[in-house]
């Protein structure tokens, strides 16, 4: 009874966590949507010929590079608050599993967040187009992504109104004048002026490169990095939670002779398996957005479960030093732990 009780307040805990995180996540996608349509408005006004072409085209680029940064923060914020919300998902799968699993109070059906997985990835598997399962996820991504491609289409309009309509390029005339000219850079030279075959000339492309190459390249840092960092943590996560394995399936068979009812682990069996949680407080949750965590579901539903074990074993603990874990409880550990192994193959 005094553990129903204990689920019970953590369930609450870890739903109130969640409905906190799930509302701040509408609620700023929401505002997203009224700052971007704000951006945009204003960007489509700097187009029109009423007003002076240099300003507009300043005003332009202004609120170009605004709606870029502006959607590149927001989905990072998002993917953020996406962390937190399967981190108490899980945690929440974790409190449902346990009540039904040794206290058979809720059924399958009822246990929302433990089945609401494996019912979207069989939806996922539908390929028909009218028939799409996206997840919020995809959806706010395609959302930020398609203001974040407007808002770099009219950086390089602006840019480009702005560098016709520069001083230096009212004093060039266009075109091709008759008489003595000799080649000069892919246009002529008369006089001093300076006369180009084609509309764009190579200070229009090194401009348009520039500017490029300046929003670009931190990403393109960034993602090198990135890749570093995940191919260096990757294989220690891999192979921790190997041995997490080889020490399970070793205290399951040689110390309790594949046992059929429960599981006992005495102190070194403890001390054995309790040590594994540093790769997921030291090592994942660290590096969580290099990793994208998001997109490792059952290595956040295993140490959650993973960490619910290793407490309720300290918790068992009896005068011998010796505490108990239910056959099942430990097939379904190793089920998930098996399932996060395979995330990082």
């Amino acid at each position: 009874m005094q553990r129903g009780e204990e689920l019970k307040d953590m369930r609450e805990y870890a739903w109130n966590y969640f409905q906190l995180h799930a509302g701040q996540r509408m609620s700023l996608f929401n505002f997203f949507i009224i700052l971007s349509a704000l951006l945009t408005t204003g960007l489509a006004g700097t187009f029109k010929k009423d007003y002076d072409a240099q300003i507009c085209s300043y005003l332009g680029l202004t609120l170009s590079f605004g709606l870029c940064v502006m959607s590149f923060v927001f989905w990072k914020l998002d993917q953020r608050i996406r962390y937190l919300i399967k981190h108490s998902e899980g945690v929440l799968k974790a409190i449902e599993d346990e009540l039904h699993i040794e206290k058979d109070r809720i059924s399958q059906l009822f246990a929302i967040f433990y089945t609401e997985e494996k019912k979207t990835n069989e939806l996922k598997k539908n390929k028909k187009l009218s028939r799409w399962h996206l997840t919020y996820s995809q959806c706010f991504g395609v959302i930020y992504c398609v203001f974040a491609l407007v808002g770099l289409v009219g950086i390089i309009l602006s840019t480009y109104h702005l560098v016709t309509e520069s001083a230096f390029f009212s004093s060039i005339e266009w075109g091709i004048f008759a008489g003595n000219t000799k080649s000069f850079e892919g246009g002529y030279l008369l006089g001093q002026n300076m006369v180009f075959e084609n509309t764009y000339s190579l200070r229009d492309i090194l401009t348009l490169l520039a500017i490029v190459i300046a929003l670009f390249s931190p990403s393109i840092r960034k993602a090198i990095s990135r890749r570093a960092l995940v191919r260096h943590i990757k294989p220690i996560v891999k192979k921790g939670l190997g041995q997490l394995r080889n020490d399970l399936t070793r205290i399951i068979i040689e110390r309790n002779h594949n046992a059929k009812d429960s599981i006992a682990f005495n102190t070194t069996s403890f001390s054995e398996i309790s040590q594994y949680y540093f790769l997921f407080s030291d090592i994942i949750s660290p590096n969580a957005e290099q990793l994208k965590l998001e997109n490792h579901p059952h290595t956040i539903d295993f140490f959650n479960h993973y960490r619910m074990n290793i407490e309720t074993l300290r918790a068992r603990k009896n005068a011998a030093d010796t505490s108990n874990l239910t056959r099942p409880t430990v097939d379904l550990l190793m089920q998930r732990l098996e399932a996060a192994i395979n995330e990082f193959n």
